[in-house]
């Protein structure tokens, strides 16, 4: 069985194209957790094709782990893979795993970029604010496509990963490259973080560095920097 990023042993999985939106729905057998591979975490999962994002994981799991997908987990996957497209719209954005809601509009890196009012968001504590933390991850994930774009990258050089997490939290947005690590989040008073990596799995990479949110405003100058790091 294959792996689609940290989902493993995938044993059904289908392209869905509403539109030139496409949308993975993949049923996996366990959850690689940066090397603990957890088989008691399985089910369905929709990943953002055009975004490289995980819509929603979790759903429907089993206990059956190891011994492969259950009939009933079959049958569900089977049941997402038919839907509308307003069907499968209104099933993700409603679902109780939901990391990001989907939406029907591609994000270009050639997409105009509002700094200024990026900044802004990022300047003022997100947590508690449903509104405004989902305005900071829509925003820094067309930001990190962006950079990526300024740093040289086409799309199979780079992964934007959005993790909403808990209410209590800022949630981030991360470009991880083969050779750079960027996460756009709060967890610093001094900014966003960059270090450089050694491949896409190099979680913990080179020396951390944090960049001033208010050095958006020349994201050409950010991108040097980026890659000046080794």
């Amino acid at each position: 069985m294959k792996n689609i990023g940290q989902y493993a042993m995938v044993s059904y999985e289908r392209t869905l194209d509403f539109g030139g939106r496409k949308f993975c729905v993949a049923l996996y057998g366990a959850y690689n957790a940066f090397g603990l591979i957890g088989p008691e975490k399985n089910g369905i999962c929709v990943l953002d094709l055009d975004r490289t994002s995980v819509v929603f994981d979790g759903h429907s799991p089993e206990d059956s782990g190891y011994y492969g997908p259950s009939e009933a987990q079959i049958v569900e996957w089977e049941r997402i893979c038919s839907m509308s497209q307003e069907e499968f719209f209104m099933f993700c954005n409603g679902h109780q795993n939901l990391r990001e809601p989907v939406e029907t509009r591609k994000v270009s890196p050639k997409s105009r970029f509002n700094a200024a009012k990026y900044i802004s968001v990022a300047a003022a504590p997100v947590a508690y604010n449903e509104r405004a933390k989902s305005e900071f991850l829509r925003m820094g994930r067309q930001l990190a496509i962006i950079l990526a774009n300024k740093m040289g990258l086409n799309e199979d050089q780079y992964d934007v990963r959005v993790n909403k997490a808990g209410i209590a939290v800022s949630g981030e947005v991360t470009l991880h490259t083969d050779t750079h690590y960027i996460q756009l989040g709060q967890s610093s008073s001094s900014g966003f973080l960059v270090r450089s990596c050694k491949g896409r799995k190099d979680y913990t990479g080179g020396c951390n560095h944090y960049v001033k949110w208010e050095s958006l405003r020349d994201l050409d100058k950010v991108a040097e920097f980026i890659l000046s790091l080794s």
